[in-house]
């Protein structure tokens, strides 16, 4: 398939000359490669178009009592995009951030303490819902022998293409992947039962056959646009170049990768070309007035 794993590592195979006959280098090393440079350099720099990539968010019922409220495990630098009030799904106001130093002259907000907000100098009105909005780590690129491909999709089973690994068993949380730009998650679940390559699933996903059901949190696919793929396995093939020592194959490497990236930058943002941010007065005292 297209942009799964096996058709990454041949792409920086090409782009560095790597030879296939080679030991240095194993599938599960390229994978690692790819990952390390799929969060530390694309996600990054996708992230810094401020266009919304990799934006969700968890709700909370307040219940008037409760004060703290722990900051989502797979947020990217277990950080928050924004923290706000709703209340008949409509936004009630935005909660202004708070310094814990400051707290004396401070009379609504939020303050961050580890990895959780509490919101002073009091909780949130009963049954007004808060939402934790925050960009949400990718999946981890697993190799392809390691996931399934769906070939049959019948209520809750899902009929796999080859063998399933020896990972899914019965109780492992999976999730299924779509085949499709941009590679987003489709369901996530558990693993009833395995009979053959026949898995049964928790509950009935709407998925298609060539998605891939994966471990949780695993993917293979890298959450990106089509057009950075290219960048993510020219980064890796600079990688691998600086560690055979190809100083010269690493500056032309280089240079590449510069030019793919400023390319890029110009067909991913703005994510909406005929439309223009309206810009709003989130400061404004009204919106404190409680």
């Amino acid at each position: 398939m297209k942009y799964d794993t096996n058709y990454l590592i041949d792409e920086v195979k090409r782009r560095g000359a790597v030879p296939t006959s080679q030991s240095l280098f194993t599938v599960d090393k390229f994978v690692l490669m790819l990952n390390d440079e799929l969060k530390t350099r694309i996600v990054p720099f996708l992230m810094s178009f401020r266009e919304e990539w990799y934006v969700t968010e968890i709700d909370y019922t307040a219940d008037g009592v409760t004060t703290e409220y722990p900051i989502p495990n797979n947020a990217v630098g277990s950080k928050l995009r924004d923290v706000s009030i709703w209340e008949n799904n409509r936004m009630y106001r935005s909660v202004p951030r708070l310094d814990p130093d400051s707290l004396y002259d401070a009379n609504y907000g939020f303050y961050v303490k580890n990895n959780k907000i509490i919101f002073y100098p009091n909780p949130i009105d009963a049954n007004k819902t808060i939402r934790l909005s925050y960009f949400y780590r990718t999946p981890d690129l697993v190799k392809t022998t390691e996931a399934g491909q769906i070939q049959v999709v019948s209520g809750s089973d899902v009929t796999l293409a080859l063998s399933p690994p020896a990972s899914f068993v019965n109780g492992a949380n999976v999730q299924i992947v779509s085949h499709q730009s941009p590679f987003q998650v489709l369901w996530t679940g558990s693993i009833v039962n395995v009979a053959g390559s026949t898995i049964t699933l928790d509950s009935s996903p709407n998925v298609s056959p060539n998605d891939w059901l994966c471990l949780s949190e695993q993917s293979v696919f890298p959450q990106i646009p089509i057009e950075c793929i290219p960048m993510l396995t020219q980064a890796v093939a600079i990688k691998c170049l600086e560690a055979l020592g190809d100083s010269d194959g690493m500056t032309i490497g280089m240079n590449t990768y510069q030019q793919m990236e400023f390319s890029a930058k110009a067909t991913l943002s703005p994510k909406v070309d005929g439309a223009v941010k309206k810009v709003m007065n989130r400061k404004r005292i009204s919106r404190y007035v409680i």
